[in-house]
């Protein structure tokens, strides 16, 4: 496998015809030096002005839509979205917790379908938060050497049953183990979202410490799907266009998080 890394100051998105390299200053698309790596972007980039909304196309849109559009939640969700697609893990390293506001009842706020897209950059893997155990040791058995984001799904926040933020805080700072059946053990970084109905109870300084939460607001819900409010399906009803004004905002993300860090909610 030989794609470019990520650094602390650069953010690398491989396509077919190049790659992007993202910086606090922009991005630019480089042409490759060897063969294109495995594992490339099943796409072209092209690049796109990104200066008002209207040019961040829809998933651009469902962002503003999700962060309540309030100026300053979006800024702090797409610096968020740059967080979570930097490949990059000898800094302080933090999990990103999605939840519904308390004015949603019903949920289907757009949680799973915001993280599902980051899986057209980057590799992600997602997991059914009410099965996770800690303690099984094929816990992690779907995870594969060049996954890069893990997402588990729909925790359990409330009840005898409830998610123990304790158990991931290692996993979030450090390596972690992943066996499967059959095959050598190996370990490996990755990037952590979960995902809950409300927000994760942190109670020490250390859950507090690597926990990043973000409340969407109830723009979507059962009575608003994003299906009905743009009439496609994400992804799968995306022409060339389209793609290019996702590409760019996933860019631009990446570059507002080189410049600003993760911005607070």
């Amino acid at each position: 496998m030989n794609y470019l890394k990520d650094t602390k100051d650069q953010t690398i998105f491989h396509f077919q015809n190049g790659y992007i390299e993202v910086t606090a200053n922009g991005w630019e698309l480089k042409p490759y030096t060897t063969e294109m790596p495995e594992g490339a972007i099943d796409g072209n980039f092209g690049f796109r002005s990104y200066i008002h909304m209207k040019d961040a196309g829809v998933f651009g849109d469902f962002v503003w839509k999700i962060a309540n559009q309030d100026h300053e939640r979006f800024l702090s969700l797409c610096s968020i979205i740059g967080y979570i697609n930097h490949d990059f893990h000898d800094c302080d390293l933090k999990a990103i917790n999605l939840t519904d506001s308390p004015q949603n009842k019903s949920g289907r706020s757009g949680k799973t379908l915001f993280t599902n897209m980051l899986s057209y950059v980057r590799k992600v893997v997602s997991m059914n938060g009410k099965d996770f155990d800690a303690k099984d040791k094929f816990n992690y058995q779907s995870i594969n050497r060049d996954t890069q984001i893990v997402i588990l799904d729909d925790i359990i926040t409330k009840g005898r049953n409830k998610f123990n933020f304790d158990d991931l805080l290692s996993n979030i700072s450090e390596e972690i183990t992943v066996k499967k059946l059959y095959e050598k053990p190996f370990r490996k970084f990755v990037k952590w979202s979960v995902i809950s109905p409300s927000p994760i109870n942190t109670h020490t300084a250390s859950q507090q410490e690597r926990i990043i939460s973000f409340e969407l607001s109830d723009y979507f819900g059962i009575n608003n799907s994003p299906l009905d409010e743009y009439g496609l399906w994400f992804g799968r009803d995306f022409n060339e266009d389209e793609w290019n004004r996702y590409y760019n905002f996933m860019c631009y993300c990446s570059s507002l998080f080189h410049r600003r860090g993760i911005i607070t909610a």
